[in-house]
């Protein structure tokens, strides 16, 4: 399996791959969540958890819905979207968490990354 043609899949769903990397994308949200929720209790990390668990929705949500029937074909305005919000996400922790949790910080910027590689190549077709 070629992993570079499988990111830059030129039809309008997502790759197999694509979704992997968006479940495990979720998957280290996810855990972030969880290590800031239940290991560090205080309103504010409680709200972060809540964000977390939006993101964590939209990102499923979205490679989900090329496989519904009645969902437009193109993905682009949603990858698009999908980029801005991981950009959002990226930003928010670093200006939240730079100086308080490192392993947030570092959950994070991995889940982001993994997010621009699968949702830049559908947001510049």
């Amino acid at each position: 399996m070629n992993f570079k043609r499988e990111l830059l899949k030129s039809d309008a769903g997502y790759s197999n791959l694509q979704r992997y990397l968006v479940y495990l994308s979720s998957f280290i949200l996810f855990i972030c969540m969880f290590l800031q929720f239940w290991i560090d209790v205080k309103r504010s990390n409680f709200d972060f958890a809540i964000a977390l668990g939006v993101f964590i929705i939209f990102y499923l949500y979205i490679v989900s819905k090329d496989s519904v029937k009645f969902s437009p074909k193109s993905s682009r305005p949603d990858a698009i979207f999908a980029s801005i919000m991981t950009l959002v996400l990226l930003i928010v922790t670093v200006l939240v968490f730079s100086t308080s949790s490192l392993i947030n910080l570092s959950l994070v910027l991995i889940a982001s990354i993994i997010n621009f590689i699968v949702f830049i190549p559908h947001s510049l077709k």
